[in-house]
């Protein structure tokens, strides 16, 4: 992350269509939710408008990020007046895993349609992938 030799370097003229594609998506989701571009540290226990979440659907406690077993994540963004909100979910395993919601209906946006399903609440997540919600209209 962040190297400027080749680990990071890409060559764009040469770059396969879809994934050009699927950059120029995040980089569109980005820009219209600012939520993302977090400009300050969010610990452990979040903020007045982040809220880690447990996969089970809980609030993550301080314990839970001392256990070596416990790598799916998600984090809960609200804008401060309430009106905005984006669930960001992280599954760092090779398989996919079900992860319990926060109260609200969520929908999953765009560019990550094709690594993740909401169904009864439940976020159905690929491995090895991560995804955005955003509140269900």
């Amino acid at each position: 992350y962040c190297q400027d030799n080749d680990v990071s370097w890409y060559d764009w003229a040469h770059v396969d269509e879809a994934f050009l594609e699927q950059v120029r998506a995040l980089i569109a989701f980005r820009r219209e939710h600012p939520l993302v571009s977090q400009r300050r540290f969010l610990g452990w226990a979040g903020s007045a408008g982040a809220t880690w979440w447990h996969a089970s659907g809980r609030p993550m406690q301080e314990t839970d990020w001392h256990n070596p077993h416990e790598r799916i994540l998600g984090l809960e963004l609200r804008a401060a007046d309430g009106a905005d909100g984006l669930f960001l979910a992280v599954n760092p395993l090779d398989h996919p895993v079900v992860f319990a919601l926060p109260q609200g209906a969520w929908d999953v946006a765009a560019p990550f349609i094709d690594l993740a399903r909401v169904e009864d609440g439940l976020l159905h997540l690929d491995g090895l992938s991560v995804a955005a919600l955003v509140p269900a209209d």
